[in-house]
Order: structure tokens, then C-alpha cells, then sequence
């Protein structure tokens, strides 16, 4: 009984591999994900290039360089600004200094660019002793607060694939009970096990699969080292949402029709009870995180 227990579910996973539609349920958020954040961090990236600030006078350069501000000394500041060799200029005049800003690109809609222009204004009014002078605060550190907002991206990814186990199980096993699978299973010496046992491996291992490979993804882009804990939670939801739409259609009440038009309708009432449930342990995880709900 093994031995067909597995050829089912080998055979079960062929025909999850024909059917394009679960290929791209299961594959669709990972690589949606993946180019989320690979694009996040490219528009970043180009946002945070800034070029030197021509200024006049090295002794002012020197304190921008100081103040981690790329810069360099130039006879015609304003001359290179216009010229589109720097987008910062700081020139001094009779009537004293004055700085220019011409954003391009990213920079345009950047806080950090806008924030970095008025880093620039506090050190030009520091070096010609302006009475009013800007204090512009550090930025705050969020490297320590990176693994929890990674962790949590984890867990959501966790739950959507948790929903995808629960609607494909309970959608093949109400597909093999209307088109006549179980009860011609049923004709045979097969043990009656063996053909739910089949759907729930073969979605357990599907569906299983690619949330650790998202998982184990997302923590190599974001540098999240510990998915241990995140994997194996991840893989016990999914297995209990594989449970729960594997029950779900097998109840007395279930009928292949819709209980009030008679018209095909019988996966809604199995798919919206294993749904209920599965949300409904959510919650309790949510509110109670030591029960392991």
C-alpha cells in the first residue's frame, strides 16, 4: 500500500505540473517578491548617488569632506552647475555665500537628497560664522530593527502559502469526488486512505517546497541568517492547512450541488469552512503567539 501511496503522489504532482495555473499560484509570489525588492534596492541605490558639491575655496571643501559630504575645490562653480558636471554648487560673493541645488533623476523626489542639501547649508553657514545655524539631527539607525521586519515578511509569506494548501487540497479532492475518482476508487481492493493520503502529500510537498525557497530567498536578500525557526513554522502551517482542506470535503453534509439552486457548486461550502478555520488559528496564533497556533 506504500509503494501506490507514493505512485499516487508522484502522479499527483505530474498533474499539478501540467495544470500552468499552480505553477504560477505557487511561483507567481516569489518571483513577484524577489523583483520587488531587487527593484527597491536598484531605486535606492540610485537615489543615494549624489556627486561632489563644487564650492569655492579648499578650506570650505575640506570641512564638507570632513562632514561626509563628497566635494571639491573649483575656480567656476557655478560654471560646472550649469554645465551638468555637478548638481550642488556653493559660491561666495560680496554678499556673502550662497548654495545651489539642481536635483536630477531620483534625487528630485529623494528625503535623503533634500536632507543631505541642508547638511550642505549647515556646514557653509558654520564656516562663514552665520549667526543662525542649522542643526541637522543624525539619521536613526534601523539596522537592529532589519531581522524583526524580515522575520515578518517570513511569517506572511507563511500564511499566504498556508491559504494555498488549504484551497488546492480542498479543490482536488472536491475535482476527484465530481468527476468520479473517488468512487471508482472506492471498486477497488485500495485501501480508502490512500487517495487523500496521495492529495495531501503531493500538496504538502508542492506547496511546501517553494514557501522554504521563498523563504530561504527573501532571508539571502535581506541578510536574515536565523530562518531555522521561520522554515519550520512556515512548513507546520502549511501542514496543518493541507489537514484542513483534506477534511473539509469529506463531511455527510457535502454535495456536488449547491444546496439551494442545485447547480454545481460544491467546493464553495468545503474551500469557505477549511478558510474559516484556517484564519481563525491565525488569529489565535496572532493574539496568543505561545499556544503555536
Amino acid at each position: 500500500m506504500v509503494s501506490l501511496w507514493w505512485a499516487w503522489t508522484l502522479a499527483s504532482l505530474r498533474r499539478m505540473a501540467r495544470e500552468g495555473v499552480v505553477l504560477r499560484a505557487l511561483c507567481g509570489p516569489a518571483i513577484l517578491l524577489t523583483l520587488t525588492l531587487v527593484g527597491t534596492g536598484a531605486m535606492v541605490s540610485l537615489a543615494q548617488h549624489t556627486e561632489p558639491v563644487a564650492v569655492t575655496g579648499v578650506e570650505l571643501a575640506a570641512a564638507l569632506e570632513a562632514a561626509g559630504i563628497p566635494a571639491r575645490a573649483s575656480d567656476d562653480p557655478l560654471g560646472e552647475l550649469e554645465a551638468e558636471r555637478t548638481d550642488r554648487a556653493v559660491v561666495q560673493t560680496d554678499a556673502g555665500w550662497q548654495v545651489y541645488s539642481r536635483p536630477t533623476g531620483w534625487a528630485r523626489w529623494s528625503g535623503r537628497r533634500a536632507r543631505e542639501d541642508l547638511r550642505v547649508e549647515a556646514v557653509v553657514r558654520e564656516q562663514a560664522g552665520a549667526a543662525w545655524q542649522l542643526d541637522v539631527a543624525p539619521l536613526p539607525d534601523l539596522t537592529p530593527d532589519l531581522p524583526r521586519h524580515v522575520a515578518a515578511i517570513a511569517r506572511v509569506l507563511g500564511v499566504l502559502y498556508t491559504l494555498y494548501a488549504v484551497i488546492l487540497v480542498t479543490a482536488s479532492a472536491v475535482r476527484d469526488r465530481e468527476g468520479g475518482v473517488i468512487e471508482a476508487l472506492g471498486a477497488t481492493p485500495v485501501a480508502a486512505w490512500v487517495g487523500p493520503a496521495a492529495r495531501a502529500a503531493a500538496v504538502f510537498l508542492a506547496v511546501g517546497a517553494t514557501l522554504v525557497g521563498t523563504q530561504v530567498l527573501v532571508g539571502a536578500l535581506l541578510g536574515l541568517s536565523d530562518l531555522g525557526a521561520l522554515v519550520g513554522a512556515g512548513l507546520t502551517s502549511v501542514a496543518a492547512g493541507v489537514a484542513l482542506g483534506t477534511v473539509a470535503p469529506t463531511g455527510r453534509g457535502w454535495s456536488p450541488l449547491g444546496p439551494f439552486t442545485g447547480a454545481p457548486g460544491g467546493l464553495s461550502a468545503p474551500l469557505s469552512q477549511a478558510l474559516v478555520v484556517a484564519m481563525g488559528l491565525g488569529g489565535v496564533g496572532l493574539a496568543q503567539p505561545g499556544w503555536g497556533a
